[in-house]
């Protein structure tokens, strides 16, 4: 399996530096743009198209799955990370609640993370199974997968040999931005072939 990532289109949650988790915002107007942009770059060789459940998700494939007319489906391994006590909350407001844990990196550590939030560890467990399974689905296809920032971060941490301690210093994924794994790639990382 050939497989590329994307992240979904911007929200006015984004430009607000608000973790949004698995709150179902929607996009805004410029992440409709970047939808748009997305259909208009994705490799005409996809096959298959797989999205998150979240609505930002799916509005960001709607204009991808026009322009491809390739199969999709819906994957919840691949919803956004919940965020406990600091969805909903911006940047700032997360740190004046939680201070010392926010400064010892907050949600890029493996050994703590906000109260309620989904622990890292599993979060790495969840996406590595659902990549796992859409290989076995789709062996031989291209694949797009259109997902979010901490989905994209937690597989490239897996596909790429990072470590736990690259999570903080790995770019943040932008909106619509677009990463790549070669079918050679992606049967190492499997270890099938």
């Amino acid at each position: 399996m050939e497989l590329y990532l994307a992240r979904h289109g911007q929200t006015d949650w984004n430009i607000g530096d608000r973790y949004q988790g698995t709150y179902d915002e929607p996009l805004n107007a410029r992440g409709r743009e970047q939808a748009i942009e997305l259909a208009a770059v994705v490799p005409r060789t996809i096959e298959q198209i797989v999205v998150s459940p979240l609505k930002r998700a799916q509005q960001t494939a709607a204009p991808v799955i026009d322009a491809l007319q390739v199969p999709t489906m819906t994957h919840a391994a691949f919803r956004e990370r919940g965020f406990g006590r600091w969805e909903g909350l911006t940047y700032a407001e997360a740190r004046a609640l939680d201070t010392e844990l926010f400064d010892r990196g907050g949600i890029f550590s493996f050994d703590e993370q906000p109260p309620g939030a989904e622990p890292l560890h599993d979060l790495v467990a969840r996406t590595g199974g659902g990549i796992r399974e859409i290989a076995q689905l789709f062996p031989d296809k291209i694949v797009l997968l259109i997902a979010h920032g901490f989905v994209i971060r937690a597989l490239r941490l897996q596909l790429e040999g990072l470590q736990p301690g690259d999570l903080w210093s790995m770019p943040k994924p932008m909106n619509g931005e677009l990463f790549h794994y070669s079918g050679e790639h992606m049967r190492r990382w499997l270890g099938v072939g």
